[in-house]
This record gives structure tokens, sequence and C-alpha cells, in this order.
């Protein structure tokens, strides 16, 4: 008797495992991402001289939840307006028409995210930008489905819920600027950020204004 249990249990546990290795290792649960978009925007309308602006440093608003920044990857389009239109001058990809004062592509010296007292943001050195021109950046980032709600691009605290860019190129002059943020989620805008600065002097914060 007891040998025939023994034999049913070990036929039982046979079968189990037959029927496991079929069936392959559980999956494991993986919580789903959600992407979002951020689109900022800085614009050099002109100075007093309608000099060109070098060695500019320019920060921009970076998608964050609860003041941390999630992976974000970015890319650049270099634009210039016309009074009637504004034209894809180049890309990170490609070259297109230069318009105005340019006769060669934008140069990138650097670029990341770094930490401010108003949260993280993206940071862009460009190597010359001309009167007229816009410098459009794209941000993608992957954000937990879990997270999805919480996120932003208003500065961390702020009681006004404002968000905030900022300028700096070593020539101490004013220069007429704006800057503009959205943050989307597919087609759904979320957030937008404007304001327009003239005689900004050099190493302005920007504050801008929900829009």
């Amino acid at each position: 008797m007891k040998r025939d249990i023994l034999i049913v249990l070990f036929v039982v546990l046979a079968l189990v495992a037959v029927v496991m290795l079929m069936r392959g290792p559980e999956e494991q649960v993986v919580e789903e991402n959600v992407l979002f978009e951020v689109t900022d925007i800085f614009v050099y309308y002109g100075s007093e001289d309608n000099l060109p602006i070098e060695n500019l440093t320019l920060l921009f608003p970076c998608p964050n939840v609860d003041n941390q920044p999630p992976t974000t990857a970015t890319t650049w389009a270099l634009y210039y307006q016309t009074l009637d239109n504004e034209n894809l001058q180049a890309s990170e990809a490609q070259i297109y028409q230069f318009k105005g004062q340019r006769t060669q592509t934008l140069g990138i010296i650097s670029r990341g995210r770094v930490t401010t007292e108003w949260g993280p943001k993206i940071r862009y050195v460009l190597d010359k930008l001309y009167p007229g021109e816009i410098l459009v950046i794209k941000t993608l980032a992957n954000i937990p489905q879990s997270d999805a709600s919480k996120v932003t691009i208003r500065n961390y605290g702020d009681t006004l819920g404002r968000s905030s860019a900022y300028y700096w190129h070593p020539p101490e002059w004013h220069i007429d600027l704006s800057f503009w943020s959205r943050l989307s989620r597919g087609t759904d805008n979320l957030e937008t950020f404007y304001n327009r600065v003239d005689n900004a002097p050099a190493g302005s914060v920007i504050w801008l204004y929900p829009v």
C-alpha cells in the first residue's frame, strides 16, 4: 500500500514537472511606460546691434516627477523667422537651406541635463545664434504608468504654478527673446508656458507663465 502511494506521488510530481516545463518560466509582470514629449522653443529676435550671440547657454524646462527627472532623449531643429513663414534651416540629422546671416550649420558645444534650484533643466550650449533664429528642442521621456499623472514641467514648489528657463552668453549686451514650452502625451497638450522679454540682460532667469 505504501509503495503504491509513493508510486502515485512520484507520477503526480513528474506530471507537474512536465507541465511546468511545457509552460515555461512565468512571465515577469512589467509595468507599462507612458511616453511624454516636451517641446521647448527659444527665439532670438535681435538686439540693438543685431549681432550673433556666441557661446550661448540655454536651460529649458525638463519633465519631472516630484522634482526627479526621468531618463530623457533630446533632438534639435533650427528655424529662421521671416515675415511670412518659419523656415527650417537644419536639424540634428540634416541640413536644409540657410537663411539670414547663417552660412554653416548650428554647432552644439554640449548638452545634457542639470539640477537647479528650480528643478531639473535641459541644458544646451550653442556655438552661435543669429537674429531671427528659432531653436526647437524635443525631449522624450518614458514614465512608469504609476507616475504618469505626476509628470510636469512646472517649477517644483512654485506656488504660482510657473516654469522657468535661463540664458547666458559672455558679452554683456541685452537681447529680445522668448521661451515657449509644452508638455504633451500623445495628442493631449497637458501644460504650456510662455514668456517674451525685450532687452533682457545676459544671465537672466526667464519666468514662464501658463498659457
